[in-house]
This record gives C-alpha cells, sequence and structure tokens, in this order.
C-alpha cells in the first residue's frame, strides 16, 4: 500500500536530515532568505516562491517566521542580506543583524526554470548557531503545477508540510492513496496505521459501507436481496448507490413486483411494462369475480354471523443446535437447549393448518407448511414436514355485506364490486403466508383478523368468522 506516489505524479520528495532534535524545531525563530537561481541571481520564479514558501510556513501552528517579505522594511532587510554567501562563512556584521532579530534557523532556496516551463526548488534549512545543515528538501513541479498559481501554491503548502510535520504529511499521502485504491482492505489498512487520524471517521464509514455492500453482493435469495438492498437506499453514507438503484431495479422487475417497482422507480426503464402487467392482472381479478359461483360451500364458517373459539394446542418442536430461530404463525417462540445437539420450544397453536420456517446463522433453512389437531411434539421440521413454496402468489377473494365502505388486505385496499343481491366482492392477488386483514364501515374499523394464505380460496363475511387465522378449503 506504500507506494510514495507523493503529490503527484510529478513531485518527488527526497529528504536528507542530520541529528538535531525535534524537526519542528526548524520552524522556530525561522528566517526566509531570498531565493535564487542556481548562479546566485534572483528572478521573478525566485521571488515568487520565495514569497509562496514563506506564506506557507506561516499556516503552521508552531511556525515563527521572522521579518516576513510582504511587511520588512526593505531597507532593512536589503543590508541583512546583502553580503551573505552561505551560512559557513558568514561576515560577522550579517551574523549579527540576524542574531539581533533573534533568529536561529535560515532557510535558503534555489531555484531553477527549465526551457519547458518546468519549475524545480532546493530549499536548506540551517543553523545560525551551529552552523550545521539541518535538513534539505526538493520539490519539482511540472506543467500545471508550476504555471497555475492555485496549484503550485497547493503543491508548495504540501511540500513545506512534509518537511515540517512529516508524521501529518504521511497520513494525508496515505489517504490519498487510499481513496486511489478504493478497496474495503484498503481502508482497514489505512485505520491499522491512522487509528487516531483526521480521517477515522471517512474511514469507518467506507469499511461499513463495503462490508454493507459486499453482503448484499454475496446474498443469493432474491426476496432478502431486495430487502437489503432497500435498506442500503436509506443509508446516508453510501458509495455505491447507483449499482444499487440498478441491482434494486432489475430485481424487481424480475421477480414481478410491479408495484413496488412503479412506487421506487416510477419513471424507470420497466415502468411502462409494469402497469401493463398490473392492468392484465387486474383483468385476471375481475374475471375471477365474475366467474364466482355460490360461495357457501366454500366459507371457513358454514352459518354467517356465527362464530366459534378455537381449541388451543401446545405444539413442541426439537430441532438441532445449529437452528438460530424458528418463526410459527407469526411468532417467535423462545428456543431452550436439551443438550449438545438439541434445542426445544413450545407455543400455544389453534387447530388447523400453519407454517414454520427454521433459521440457521447463514439464514433460512426451510420453509414449511403443518396441521395442528391436538397436543403434539415435532422433531426435525425441515425433515419431515412438507415442503410450502413461500413466493407462490394465490387469489384471494372476499364477500362483505353492502354496508361495508373499504377493505384492507395486506396494506392494500380492494376494489369492491356490488352484486345484485346487494353484497360486495373484491379479490387480491397474495404471496403464501400471513397477512393482516381489515374491514371498515361507518367510518370506522369493524375488525382486524390474520389471514393464513396457502392457495387460492374464498370467504364470506369475514368480520362474522371466529376470531383468529383463516384457512382456505
Amino acid at each position: 500500500m506504500r507506494k510514495y506516489l507523493l503529490l503527484s505524479a510529478a513531485l518527488f520528495i527526497g529528504f536528507q536530515v542530520n541529528a538535531f532534535g525535534q524537526r519542528q524545531d526548524i520552524c522556530r525563530n525561522l528566517y526566509v532568505w531570498p531565493f535564487t537561481d542556481a548562479t546566485g541571481q534572483k528572478t521573478l520564479e525566485s521571488k515568487m516562491l520565495t514569497d509562496e514558501v514563506e506564506e506557507a510556513l506561516t499556516q503552521i501552528s508552531g511556525c515563527a517566521v521572522l521579518q516576513r517579505r510582504n511587511f520588512a522594511s526593505l531597507t532593512a532587510q536589503a543590508e541583512n542580506e546583502r553580503a551573505i554567501q552561505s551560512l559557513e562563512n558568514l561576515p560577522v556584521s550579517i551574523d549579527e543583524g540576524l542574531h539581533t532579530i533573534r533568529a536561529e534557523t535560515v532557510l535558503f532556496g534555489t531555484v531553477n526554470k527549465d526551457f519547458t516551463g518546468n519549475i524545480s526548488l532546493q530549499v536548506s534549512f540551517q543553523s545560525l548557531n551551529s552552523k550545521r545543515i539541518l535538513l534539505q528538501n526538493s520539490i519539482f513541479l511540472m506543467g500545471q503545477e508550476a504555471q497555475n498559481v492555485y496549484n503550485r501554491r497547493e503543491k508548495i503548502r504540501q511540500f513545506i508540510q512534509a518537511c515540517i510535520n512529516p508524521d501529518n504529511f504521511d497520513e494525508q499521502r496515505d489517504w490519498e492513496e487510499t481513496q486511489q485504491i478504493d478497496t474495503q482492505d484498503a481502508y482497514e489498512l489505512f485505520l491499522q496505521k491512522h487509528s487516531n487520524g483526521k480521517f477515522r471517521s471517512l474511514a469507518e464509514k467506507a469499511v461499513a459501507d463495503e462490508y454493507a455492500w459486499n453482503f448484499i453482493l454475496n446474498e443469493k435469495r432474491a426476496k432478502e436481496k431486495i430487502e437489503l438492498l432497500e435498506d442500503y437506499r436509506n443509508r446516508t453514507f453510501q458509495r455505491h448507490a447507483d449499482q444499487a438503484n440498478d441491482m434494486l431495479e432489475r430485481l424487481l422487475w424480475e421477480n414481478s413486483n410491479y408495484n413496488k417497482y412503479l412506487k421506487l422507480f416510477p419513471e424507470g426503464s420497466f415502468a411502462e411494462a409494469a402497469r401493463e402487467k398490473l392492468a392484465q392482472r387486474d383483468k385476471t381479478f375481475q374475471e375471477v369475480l365474475e366467474g364466482a359461483g355460490s360461495v357457501a360451500e366454500i366459507l371457513a364458517e358454514n352459518a354467517i354471523g356465527q362464530s366459534r373459539i378455537p381449541q388451543k394446542h401446545t405444539v413442541t418442536f426439537i430441532v438441532g443446535s445449529t437452528v438460530y430461530r424458528i418463526l410459527v404463525a407469526g411468532q417467535t417462540p423462545t428456543l431452550t437447549s436439551l443438550n449438545s445437539r438439541q434445542k426445544e420450544a413450545k407455543i400455544e397453536l389453534e387447530e388447523g393448518a400453519h407454517e414454520i420456517s427454521v433459521y440457521g446463522r447463514d439464514g433460512l433453512k426451510c420453509f414449511k407448511k403443518f396441521s395442528v389437531s391436538q397436543d403434539m411434539t415435532i422433531k426435525g421440521p425441515c425433515n419431515i414436514l412438507e415442503d410450502a413454496n413461500p413466493h407462490q402468489m394465490y387469489t384471494l377473494t372476499l364477500i362483505v355485506g353492502s354496508k361495508v365502505a373499504r377493505v384492507e388486505v395486506a396494506g392494500r385496499t380492494l376494489s369492491l364490486s356490488r352484486r345484485p343481491d346487494g353484497l360486495q366482492v373484491g379479490a387480491i392477488e397474495l404471496v403464501s403466508g400471513n397477512h393482516e386483514l381489515k374491514v371498515f364501515r361507518d367510518g370506522k374499523m369493524i375488525c382486524k383478523k390474520t389471514v393464513k394464505v396457502t392457495k387460492s380460496w374464498t370467504v364470506k363475511a369475514p368480520c362474522s368468522s371466529y376470531s383468529g387465522s383463516f384457512i382456505g378449503y
């Protein structure tokens, strides 16, 4: 990961540092000597870079830059600088002048510009007291880095930052490099190296996002993948938002989830086709309504208005130790360990047909259906119960009284048609499983039931049936 692509492909930094203690000491009472070219002459480029380096130094906390060019007396400055050649051979008067303004370190710079416009700068930090070179460093600016004032000043700022605070510069460099690699492993490695750095929060968010996205990519079941994608769309930090939208749109279409597709993608690629599919489905419902005959023979109860209290029985489930959770009739009973290989759960269920979903740590293990007529024990439900298809679609037809105003099933309002005998009929297509049914009259909800859909069937006067689940026959 540590590639040392510093600042840009055109920026080269090389350090030669002598032992001098803490590097930030370079910045204490620092005097910037006017830069020159290789021949010792002052040029437009050398003056420009002198000012920009000096400005960059003043932006670093802890740096004390003396007698800044933009504010100093030009006469006094010229007098101090007139005869200096090198710190190793300072005239006494110049040495005394620098000591007068309490300078401890002097920064020299050599600037060269080639015929293509590229600029090189070599800087040297030298101790005024010991006459030693504390640090030498160089930078090479190409193209827009040299010609564009904003690009040049930013590169100079980073260059000086690398000289004075190399640890902070390492984190900035590593962060830019990590963003280029842009993988979960790269962000995790960055956090290991800079666990308390200024980019920690962004790196942690990137890791969490990559984990969530990889979890979605590894999910093979369409229904679960759709749910994960919907959750991902609601995250505040999404690095794969466009890919998630494209994947969710395709899955909703391929799995015939037309209503949700149109809700989330009303202008999507398949929006028009989804509307046509729903129109065809509504036509099928209407044909079912028109062809409905006598419904008395298929009512869950023989007499309208009668109700009975269903008998309940205790059902005990024995499952393997690897089972993490079971879902029975919409409830999650508590699993207790019997031994190292078995767990047990008990639940009271009404007579009739029920469904069970068995989950392991890695997700759904099986989905089954079974019937209850007495107290019973079921061992290993994934092995002995009849398979059911959790994605099968069935048509539920409801016949209600003339005063009913509205019927909702699974959060959707049925379209009711009035028959010659005054009763109203509505139908809806549902996936197998539990669904909530609500009936409204005179502005109030008059009943709320749970409908168990295992096949296409018809219920008449649902509010008059016994409390609990309906089973289709």
